[in-house]
């Protein structure tokens, strides 16, 4: 695999080094292993925290902090040159974050619809006749003897997993993700040298393993981090909190420090400010650039604003949709927000994609040897797996047009997502529609066939509540490599074992655990039978097939108003080196996760600016490691409360949500 040796290059130029082994290997499957099962059996076993819930998760962290500061420190200790390079420590934190949300976020709603059309049809949702005659049915499990049955409500005594009603549609499904996750980590090939050597996007979530692994073998047994008096103080303030609200768990009636916080009113109609401090939020947006935090901050405000006015003037264009959890209104508006930024960003780009792709025709010459893929293969690779999505797409039911707008629509999301998420440092973000309804209401449900819809609702399985993804995850590993001069080539084995094992893995333990339980006892709105993941997508079928429309003029409008926003604030941004705010907030400023985070966001680029301005640079560095510690000691907590429930408490957790 590797002995981890370091490639010189040209004369003057960092070395890079191989971090893929058989050890940073077997300890990076170690850690997806973990994430398969603890992930879905914390929400849905234990019903404790949710552990997945971000683009830096807990499930990620947690695990890697301890391979860092035990692991790694055990190895130190008994033979200095046992210990971890810089670069396997690379490839064990990226197997880890590329598949953090493929348990819950991906395969949990995945099998979720799988399982809805046969089992939930009734006389009364009318799917028998409405859905059944256009269902792929080579893509969803038949209810056969009960099969899924069995999985809603359990299997009765003496029965097996009927694996074999699931394998087939499993493998067509996966052959789907697999390909988006090749086209996704294409995409990211493509725009790395883009984003990180060009634009110079900053990447905030990787404070934490930067901090972790850069002084891996610095020859000290205990790393540099954990050294500073500061690093604990951070580390004590969400730990002490959380320790000492573990001990209610025991003693009921025990006083607790709220972790909630509380909402501020801003008078009848106003959406509230909710008044709490989220450790990891402030933690990491303390590392982001503080023009686009104030910016965030700031959209955020009038976004609250803009909604309290609508409500109380009583405009609407109606209800919101399944996965875009916004006003409708302002939800559209910072859709089209989010699609002009994604355009402009490529746009920008445009001598860089030119160059790529004169790279992959044999025209031109870019240096793409330390990418994880030849941008020859990259761009081959984005067409080609482009074009079978497309196939299996019109397989499930859509025209081909449909399918190519939908996947376009997608590609912009995940783009989008992937690009916020490297500039703004903001965990919890998510877009503010998916793709589906975009093109319901753009078009028109009158436009669509009744195969078309049901072939759209089905997509839900793969593209519905995009939180934490590959692409993100994939994004942030590639600038992470570059950090450390790791060759992407060796990232390569890495990333796609890590993908498919955390696919498998979480598959199997999820059937096996719905089987065991009755996946409609998991107390989770994704596997209720009556409004649950297959109730809410396929119903929105049913609703555009009964009750056709044209195109929505007033969402069209709002998101047409968040489009000539943005284009004119990209205009001032980069015509006016003065112009204070950052187009970016202006397309997550309706999000609901930002609502929740917005006022960590506020106290950390407060603090920041104190920081910089007493103390320079300087103290900025300083007192940098306060922050990692509220960060480590948030996810330490969560993850040592979920221990806690799982030896005192299955079933009866004490969930702490951090976003």
């Amino acid at each position: 695999m590797g002995s981890g040796q370091a490639n010189s290059g040209a004369a003057g130029t960092p070395l890079w080094r191989r971090g893929l082994t058989w050890r940073s290997l077997l300890i990076g499957l170690a850690l997806v292993g973990v994430e398969s099962v603890c992930a879905p059996n914390a929400i849905w076993g234990l019903a404790s925290s949710e552990l997945t819930w971000s683009h830096m998760p807990v499930i990620t962290v947690f695990p890697f902090f301890v391979v860092v500061v035990a692991v790694n420190v055990v190895l130190k200790a008994l033979r200095r040159r046992w210990a971890l390079r810089p670069a396997e420590l690379v490839v064990i934190f990226g197997m880890a974050l590329v598949s953090a949300g493929t348990p819950l976020f991906l395969v949990g709603f995945m099998l979720a619809l799988m399982g809805s059309p046969y089992y939930c049809a009734s006389a009364e949702n009318r799917w028998a006749e409405l859905l059944h005659p256009y269902l792929p049915h080579w893509a969803f499990p038949r209810d056969d003897a009960g099969a899924m049955r069995g999985f809603f409500e359990g299997l009765r005594p003496g029965q097996g997993v009927p694996w074999d009603a699931w394998a087939g549609p499993l493998a067509w499904w996966l052959l789907l993700v697999g390909t988006f996750y090749f086209v996704c980590l294409c995409m990211v090939v493509i725009l790395r040298r883009q984003w990180v050597e060009r634009e110079r996007l900053v990447y905030p979530l990787l404070a934490v393993p930067q901090a972790l692994i850069e002084d891996a073998d610095d020859g000290r047994l205990v790393p540099k981090l954990l050294r500073n008096k500061l690093f604990w103080w951070g580390f004590a303030i969400p730990m002490g909190i959380i320790a000492w609200n573990a001990i209610s768990y025991f003693e009921r009636g025990f006083p607790v420090i709220p972790l909630q916080g509380t909402w501020l009113s801003f008078g009848r109609g106003f959406p509230g400010l909710n008044i709490v401090v989220l450790f990891t939020i402030l933690g990491l947006a303390y590392f982001a650039n503080s023009e686009v935090v104030f910016s965030v901050w700031f959209f955020y405000l009038l976004g609250v604003i803009q909604e309290g006015v609508y409500n109380r003037i009583g405009f609407s264009i109606g209800s919101s949709t399944v996965f875009c959890w916004s006003q409708a209104a302002t939800g559209w508006q910072s859709f089209g927000a989010f699609a002009v930024m994604v355009l402009g960003a490529l746009w920008m780009a445009r001598r860089h994609l030119r160059d790529v792709v004169a790279t992959a025709l044999g025209r031109r010459r870019l240096d793409d040897s330390h990418e994880m893929l030849s941008y020859r293969v990259a761009v081959l690779g984005f067409l080609g797996g482009s074009v079978l999505l497309v196939g299996w797409l019109c397989r499930s039911g859509m025209h081909a047009g449909v399918a190519v707008g939908f996947l376009a629509t997608a590609y912009v999301i995940y783009l989008g997502l992937a690009r916020i998420v490297a500039q703004t440092g903001v965990a919890y973000v998510t877009p503010p529609l998916v793709a589906q309804p975009f093109l319901f209401f753009s078009c028109g449900s009158a436009a669509f066939t009744p195969r078309d819809l049901t072939a759209l609702s089905c997509a839900y399985g793969w593209h519905g509540d995009v939180q934490t993804t590959f692409m993100v995850g994939a994004t942030q590993e590639a600038k992470l490599a570059d950090e450390f001069r790791v060759k992407g080539r060796s990232l390569l084995p890495a990333l796609a074992i890590s993908a498919v094992a955390g696919l498998i893995l979480s598959t199997v333990f999820i059937l096996a655990m719905a089987y065991g339980k009755g996946a409609a006892n998991f107390g989770s709105w994704t596997f209720r039978p009556a409004d649950g993941m297959g109730s809410r997508c396929f119903g929105m079928a049913v609703r555009q097939i009964t009750e056709p429309s044209g195109p929505d003029a007033g969402r069209l409008g709002c998101f047409g108003a968040g489009a000539v926003a943005m284009a004119a604030l990209m205009f001032l941004k980069y015509r006016f080196a003065w112009w204070p705010l950052h187009p970016v907030g202006l397309a997550v400023a309706s999000v609901w996760t930002i609502r929740r985070s917005a006022f960590s966001l506020f106290l950390a680029w407060a603090a920041k600016t104190v920081i910089l301005r007493w103390g320079g640079v300087r103290l900025y560095r300083r007192v940098a490691p306060f922050f990692l510690g509220l960060i480590l000691g948030c996810c330490t907590g969560i993850a040592l409360s979920q221990i806690v429930d799982a030896i005192w408490f299955p079933g009866q957790g004490h969930p702490i949500y951090n976003a």
